[in-house]
């Protein structure tokens, strides 16, 4: 597993990655650990840098889904509704 961190104009997101599959990106608690930039976390910073710059709107990155089955029904859903966009998950 590889971790790094990237200082978003929203705080400081921590990236972890595992098999250049990216496994979580959330807010960071703690930037003390010890960092990898691989050539994967380079992708993510780099598509994170034109998302923020407003150059993305659409990432293509591989995502590992780890969580339960109705986490991963949850987030297979959520990637279905397009930038920009709202959706009622009802439907």
């Amino acid at each position: 597993m590889d971790k790094s961190f990237y200082n978003s104009p929203v705080g400081i997101l921590e990236i972890i990655c595992e098999k250049d599959a990216l496994i979580s990106l959330k807010p960071a608690q703690n930037t003390e650990n010890f960092c990898t930039d691989t050539i994967f976390i380079k992708t993510v910073k780099s598509q994170l840098d034109e998302y923020f710059l407003g150059k993305r709107n659409i990432f293509d990155l591989k995502i590992s889904l780890i969580g339960t089955d109705f986490q991963r029904c949850v987030w297979q859903t959520l990637q279905k509704i397009t930038y920009g966009e709202t959706s009622d998950l009802a439907e």
